[in-house]
């Protein structure tokens, strides 16, 4: 059986629907503030991953991270954590997922509050949930399984997206 750990977001509400797919309990800790990157939020996210990890230790733990390569402390704290899981926990493992097409990256880009730069690596919620399912259930996984995605125009999406909100011009 599944575990979300604080899985309160768009990826947690979408495995609440597959938790009894697999048989033996297996932890998933994906609580990661995106939005806010500031060095003291993460720090404090990071801690209380390590806190998490110290607790759950002898547990089946796949940790949910991040594929994104911006230099940023989100990322830098998810390798960290990444690290910290490898190295504390003999039954931890990572899932590396690019930017899941969701709320995030749509309402941002409708609402004009992120402008588009460069290519976007996205993957679709049921995408990301099949490889999640499918690393958990293979035995042989390594330690880290990183996932890619479609790497797309950061602006053809952003015009797709406002195409969406306003219609043709």
């Amino acid at each position: 059986m599944l575990i979300l750990y604080r899985g309160n977001g768009q990826l947690g509400n979408a495995l609440k629907d597959h938790l009894n797919l697999v048989e033996r309990e297996v932890i998933i800790h994906h609580r990661w503030d995106y939005r806010d990157k500031s060095e003291e939020k993460q720090k404090e996210i990071y801690k209380d991953f390590k806190e998490f990890v110290g607790i759950h230790n002898k547990k089946e733990i796949c940790f949910i991270s991040t594929a994104n390569r911006d230099l940023n402390s989100y990322t830098y704290y998810k390798k960290e954590a990444e690290k910290y899981l490898i190295e504390n926990c003999q039954k931890g493992y990572v899932v590396r997922l690019p930017l899941i097409l969701g709320r995030g990256i749509c309402s941002d880009f409708r609402d004009n509050l992120k402008k588009p730069f460069g290519k976007i690596e996205l993957i679709t919620m049921d995408e990301s949930i099949e490889w999640i399912l499918n690393i958990i259930n293979n035995k042989e996984r390594d330690k880290i399984n990183e996932i890619h995605g479609e790497k797309i125009s950061a602006k053809m999406i952003y015009n797709l997206i406002q195409f969406g909100k306003n219609g043709p011009k």
